[in-house]
């Protein structure tokens, strides 16, 4: 990975999470100082920094976390979960995104597809004042759902094989081959926002009442953002889930 131009830092053995512990972490007085992971968004780790965590530092399997956006060459992925038709969905509809390197999540139930872009998607501010990093979008077709597609762009990092997932399985490559490249992900949000979406009411905080056909379901720092068409008017709601 190094070798590739990605940052890669420890996460915890059997976890998704980065390791406060190998990254310097201490308890004092009861309260955790260092230990983050944020610096790497913007430093590169070093061979040194590599050797430390998994050569000769720890007597422990850290997983490996691939930290996303500039850092390592506008590093992004794919997060297809939950995975009950939509791989296959977007596999026959966008083939040109998955040529290169595939992984499969150690729960069986997911995928992860790297793709370094020319162009990052900016989605705005958050309510931090921070820039979105990574949006959610579940896919139905009619009343089936078929999955979730997540584009983690910037501000994340990803557990890359051959990690230990919680459940206890192991992340794999179920496909070889180089990191895709591609210009932007324009042409695949626009799909995306064109794909039938079925949202269950029962869901819904506010109760709304029916079934929304036809819109966008979008995930983001601040909540949900629901776009559909009604009366051929454009309208946007923000939804807050259970």
């Amino acid at each position: 990975f190094h070798n590739e131009g990605l940052c890669c830092i420890p996460c915890v053995p059997g976890d998704k999470n980065p390791s406060f512990e190998a990254l310097g972490g201490k308890i004092i007085d009861g309260k955790p100082v260092g230990g983050e992971w944020k610096p790497y968004q913007t430093h590169r780790s070093t061979l040194e920094e590599i050797n430390h965590w998994w050569a000769n530092g720890f007597k422990k399997d850290f997983n490996i976390g691939i930290v996303h956006g500039p850092v390592s060459d506008n590093y992004t992925a794919l997060d297809i979960d939950e995975d009950n038709g939509v791989a296959d969905l977007l596999y026959e509809n966008k083939p040109e995104l998955c040529t290169g390197r595939i992984e499969q999540s150690g729960s069986g139930r997911g995928y992860h597809i790297p793709i370094q872009v020319d162009t990052l998607p900016d989605w705005g501010l958050d309510k931090n004042n921070e820039p979105v990093g990574n949006k959610t979008w579940k896919v139905y077709q009619g009343e089936v759902y078929l999955g979730k597609i997540n584009i983690r762009a910037t501000r994340c990092q990803t557990v890359a094989p051959p990690s230990l997932h919680p459940s206890g399985g192991l992340y794999r490559y179920v496909q070889n081959g180089p990191i895709t490249r591609i210009a932007n992900y324009d042409p695949l949000i626009e799909w995306l926002n064109s794909v039938s979406i079925y949202t269950d009411p029962t869901q819904l905080k506010q109760g709304i009442v029916g079934k929304l056909h036809g819109a966008e379901f979008v995930e983001t720092n601040n909540g949900y953002s629901l776009v559909f068409i009604l009366l051929g008017f454009s309208t946007s709601l923000l939804l807050i889930l259970e």
